[in-house]
């Protein structure tokens, strides 16, 4: 019954905003019967990708129609909703000088005259059809193109004691495959072509492989597993690797993830599930600590850095895959083990944003401190992943998706 009354709230509120936007639009256009087709599109589309994002938001790979669909819903939802900001922008201008001017009257008794609300400004209208056509432009971009638009992020890292046999090794690292909302193979194949002419020592996942399902990577495994690297390729599970066992009856579950770490070795990753590896080169090595995911806000907590460092050599060099970035200002900072770089995903940059070397922004940011990119406390290094696939909104906008390689130096 809830989820009734929600809906219906919710389809009455996109009720009056479509009557407001669509009053605002008849101005511009002049009832034009080419607009009418197109706005009343406009709704059954968004009505259309509404319901189809509801009702197949847990489906195993929807396909690119599916994906199109629902991205030119929201496009179309977000562009409406942006000229909608710049109509009640100028409305609300022109309420403060028809309410001024109705005070005015009233001081000259003019009651023949006593509310005038000036009309809509016709250069107004425009500034606030282009605000609408950026969004919509730059998402249905983000759709069809962008969230494919794989790019590769080079850092070096300076670490103390770092052996001299590791100076110059590199470590790729990708995040947030999330395969259920890939729809072309083809595409996904050129985002691992991409990471394998990295030529990186070391491959490295941290976490949502799926979405919802473990049977989502199936399409992909071929492909995933075409990724090479001379020191292994090592995964952990992020905060969505556990949602499909929501739908297993508690006895099936450890079942579940038996078959679902099964995936993680047809990839030919090892998965680490709370423990640690030696990676040797030249008779040194260095430590690679995996956990589960443990992130605030009701994500899963099941990650456990203590029992990840039960026997560890405290003098080596520590390298942790953790999903979620929030586990290093919470968990990782104040450890009394140093962890010299953590590397996370989680926060996709939100696939939405400004990435500029000199203005860095996303709405995710207001949720997450450690949202993109690279930071540092002390000696130690937190780096956050923008992932490789997408979900939700099915694109990038400026956010296309990472593929980081990591160049170790000594401090």
């Amino acid at each position: 019954m809830g989820r009734i009354i929600g809906l219906f709230v919710f389809f009455l509120f996109i009720a009056g905003f479509e009557v407001y936007i669509f009053d605002g639009m008849k101005g511009i256009f002049n009832h034009s019967s080419l607009f009418l087709w197109f706005y009343w599109g406009s709704i059954i589309i968004f009505l259309f990708g509404f319901l189809k994002a509801l009702t197949q938001f847990s489906t195993l790979n929807r396909g690119f129609w599916g994906n199109f669909i629902i991205g030119l819903a929201l496009s179309l939802f977000v562009s409406k909703l942006f000229f909608g900001i710049g109509m009640f922008l100028q409305d609300s201008i022109r309420l403060i000088i028809g309410l001024g001017t109705s005070v005015f009257n009233i001081f000259k008794s003019d009651i023949s005259n006593i509310f005038i609300l000036p009309p809509r400004n016709t250069i107004a209208n425009y500034i606030a059809l282009s605000l609408g056509a950026i969004p919509f432009f730059s998402m249905l971009y983000g759709i069809t193109r962008g969230k494919y638009q794989y790019t590769v992020n080079r850092v070096k890292l300076k670490i103390e004691n770092l052996p001299e046999a590791f100076i110059g090794f590199t470590i790729a690292q990708i995040s947030d495959i999330h395969s259920g909302t890939f729809d072309s193979i083809h595409q996904v194949e050129k985002g691992i072509t991409m990471l394998n002419d990295q030529k990186a020592d070391l491959v490295v996942f941290t976490g949502d492989l799926i979405n919802f399902h473990k049977d989502e990577i199936d399409p992909y495994i071929e492909s995933f597993s075409k990724i090479s690297a001379p020191y292994g390729k090592y995964s952990i599970l992020g905060n969505h690797d556990y949602y499909g066992i929501q739908n297993v009856l508690r006895a099936e579950q450890h079942n579940y993830f038996n078959e679902f770490s099964k995936k993680h070795d047809q990839i030919g990753f090892k998965l680490l599930r709370n423990e640690h590896l030696k990676i040797h080169k030249n008779e040194k090595s260095i430590n690679l600590i995996g956990v589960e995911n443990w992130g605030i806000g009701g994500f899963p907590k099941t990650g456990d850095l203590d029992k990840a460092l039960i026997g560890i050599q405290k003098e080596n060099v520590n390298i942790l895959l953790s999903h979620d970035p929030s586990h290093w200002d919470h968990v990782v900072l104040p450890h009394e083990q140093k962890i010299d770089l953590t590397l996370s995903g989680h926060t996709h940059g939100m696939q939405f944003g400004i990435n500029l070397s000199w203005l860095k922004w996303s709405p995710i940011q207001y949720r997450y401190k450690k949202w993109m990119g690279l930071y540092k406390t002390n000696d130690q290094y937190l780096y956050v992943n923008r992932g490789f696939g997408f979900l939700g909104f099915p694109g990038r906008v400026f956010m296309w998706p990472e593929i980081t390689v990591f160049e170790l130096q000594k401090a």
